[in-house]
């Protein structure tokens, strides 16, 4: 699970920075939960530096909502990539 949620870690912070343009930079954690489904960790969460200087409820809520899409549709996505080689670890 490390793996996987190493490269969607990757991911979802590159999506923040493209899809939010009052973002910085942004670094993204995803713990696992052993036993359970990849699209449920058992935290994942952003630290988020706007350009503004000021982390607005609204772009919060967005930052979330990317967080929530990737968990719902990257796990099998991500691990069919790895697996082909499409995308690579280093």
């Amino acid at each position: 699970m490390g793996k996987i949620y190493n490269v969607m870690s990757l991911l979802i912070a590159q999506d923040i920075v493209a899809k939010a343009p009052a973002v910085r930079d942004v670094s993204v954690y995803i713990l696992s939960q052993i036993g359970h489904p990849l699209d449920q960790p058992l935290m994942a969460t952003a630290t988020v530096h706007p350009k503004s200087g000021n982390l607005t409820p609204s772009l919060k809520a967005d930052v979330e909502a990317i967080i929530d899409e990737h968990l719902q549709n990257d796990p099998a996505r991500i691990r069919a990539k790895l697996a082909s080689g499409e995308l690579k670890m280093y």
